[in-house]
């Protein structure tokens, strides 16, 4: 039995006995109720039990035909008790197939790297000399290079996950390979990406002209008649619109820097800036989605090492509906940052990040390297250059200049730009840059069709990097793997080259295993 797969199991279960009555201690419940009629019951139905069981106003879950919600706005706003009696007179109701009221959900953005974290002391090694040795024996892509591109953005020459000249001080080459595709005349156009976030400020002068309505909601403000996203001018609340930035920000306009697809359509979704519960979370996952074709979501639990946490009901059977019917049946791409609980966590943890509909991503500096931040597991396919301080340096890292550490430049609020966006939060952005290049050059892919390609297309990063104890070892497939790589970097121009020609791959096929010892697939 493969050791790592038994690390695994030896932490998931000490994080279980941690977290026993955790969860009972800590659940606040809302005023906020979710019900669930039967399938043949019509909207007149609804509104007469609503009626009977006092409830002023139901609103149907968006995405759901037989679900909805209400607020009791007579109850307490928060409470560590279920109301079990409200509940169970709504149950008796005939018509009535499941009811629930929802909880308070901790979701924390992935920019923000975790408290108990210290930088990693220096330790000696040869890694430097290894990827350097590597880089000049291998090619890094499949796709010829082309002549450097050039834009008037005043902040790309700092974008060197884009084009590394080695302006970090690292060794040239190593960026997201994009040049290739975009001298292609591939840019994202005819693409629409939705950030399910804190909220996008779309008059930003570096997204206004690829921002898009319609991709755009606020389940924060439902008073907001418009439903604008824009978010509250706090520094907290600029999140979204960073990772907006690096999905879109348009390019030759002398502003901040450039999007990976600077001619996809962005919208946003604000649902972080306010209380965060199940239902909130499934309706932003389907929003749209047969005009949005990419969602990009850079949050999820806590990263401290001790929280569990996966999808309530209605998000998992989003994350389902999704994939199943977004996009025409093509299934709609969920990219998800893997999370910054450095060595401490452990993403197979995250429900959201560890789901098999969901495109998980981690980080890399700009060295190839693991960035101290960064969290191992099995559930990640692959990572994106994002920079940040390595897990363990080496001297001639560190001579480099600790504090040159390489981050993320992108739109920011007040029409602001920022060079300081780190973690794996801007890890999901730029991989959803890099799926749109590929869906536009073949829009007939599946959700199952882009993981494949990103597996198939990654490129190592380190080949001998050991820092978790571990290292590269090939499955059963005949693929790569890294806990702290998936399979690899993902590389724009092999992306999109191997996208224009990609045969589809069949449907989902699953099976059942029951402790009974049968088994069901289909």
């Amino acid at each position: 039995m493969n050791s790592s797969f038994l690390t695994l199991v030896a932490f998931l279960f000490v994080r279980a006995c941690r977290a026993t009555g955790r969860d009972s201690e800590e659940e606040l419940f809302t005023n906020s109720f979710v019900i669930e009629f039967g399938r043949n019951v019509d909207e007149e139905v609804v509104q007469l039990v609503g009626e009977s069981l006092r409830i002023p106003h139901l609103h149907k879950v968006m995405g759901f035909d037989n679900v909805y919600h209400f607020m009791d706005n007579n109850g307490n706003k928060r409470s560590r008790r279920e109301v079990t009696e409200y509940l169970t007179t709504i149950k008796s109701n005939p018509h009535v197939e499941w009811v629930e009221q929802q909880k308070l959900l901790i979701r924390e953005k992935r920019n923000g790297i975790a408290k108990f974290f210290s930088l990693p002391s220096l330790v000696e090694d040869s890694a430097y000399q290894r990827v350097q040795q590597y880089k000049s024996n291998v090619t890094l892509s499949q796709i010829a290079p082309v002549a450097r591109l050039s834009f008037q953005d005043p902040n790309f020459h700092d974008q060197w996950y884009l084009c590394n000249t080695g302006q970090t001080g690292g060794p040239p080459g190593y960026d997201l390979n994009i040049e290739s595709a975009w001298s292609r005349g591939y840019s994202g156009r005819g693409v629409v990406i939705c950030i399910l976030d804190d909220g996008v400020d779309h008059s930003h002068p570096d997204l206004v002209e690829n921002y898009d309505a319609e991709a755009s909601y606020d389940f924060n403000d439902l008073d907001d008649v418009n439903h604008d996203p824009t978010p509250r001018n706090t520094v907290e609340n600029g999140h979204g619109t960073r990772c907006a930035g690096e999905v879109a920000a348009v390019a030759n306009n002398t502003v901040c820097g450039v999007g990976v697809a600077f001619g996809a359509r962005i919208g946003g979704v604000r649902m972080l800036d306010g209380e965060v519960t199940d239902v909130i979370e499934a309706q932003a996952l389907l929003f749209h989605n047969q005009h949005v074709d990419i969602y990009s979501t850079s949050w999820g639990p806590t990263d401290n090492g001790r929280t569990m946490d996966r999808p309530g009901r209605l998000m998992a059977e989003a994350l389902r509906r999704g994939v199943a019917e977004g996009r025409g049946g093509k299934g709609s791409v969920y990219l998800w940052a893997a999370g910054n609980g450095g060595s401490a966590d452990d993403c197979n943890a995250d429900g959201y990040a560890s789901s098999v509909y969901t495109l998980t991503v981690g980080s890399v500096t700009d060295r190839g390297r693991t960035p101290y931040y960064a969290e191992p597991c099995s559930a990640m396919l692959a990572v994106v250059f994002t920079g940040g301080a390595p897990l363990r340096p080496s001297p001639r890292e560190l001579a480099s200049g600790r504090g040159k550490v390489a981050k993320i430049v992108t739109t920011d609020l007040n029409h602001g730009c920022t060079k300081d966006f780190q973690g794996t939060s801007s890890a999901a952005p730029l991989a959803a840059g890099i799926v749109a290049l590929a869906l536009q050059s073949n829009p007939d892919l599946t959700w199952r069709d882009v993981q494949h390609i990103v597996v198939a297309t990654a490129r190592i990063p380190s080949p001998d990097d050991d820092d978790d104890g571990g290292g590269w070892w090939e499955n059963g497939a005949g693929r790569h793997s890294h806990t702290r790589y998936g399979f690899g970097v993902m590389d724009a121009s092999h992306v999109v080259e191997t996208a224009r020609t990609w045969r589809a791959v069949a449907p989902q096929h699953t099976c059942a295993v029951t402790y009974e010892g049968g088994a069901r697939c289909g």
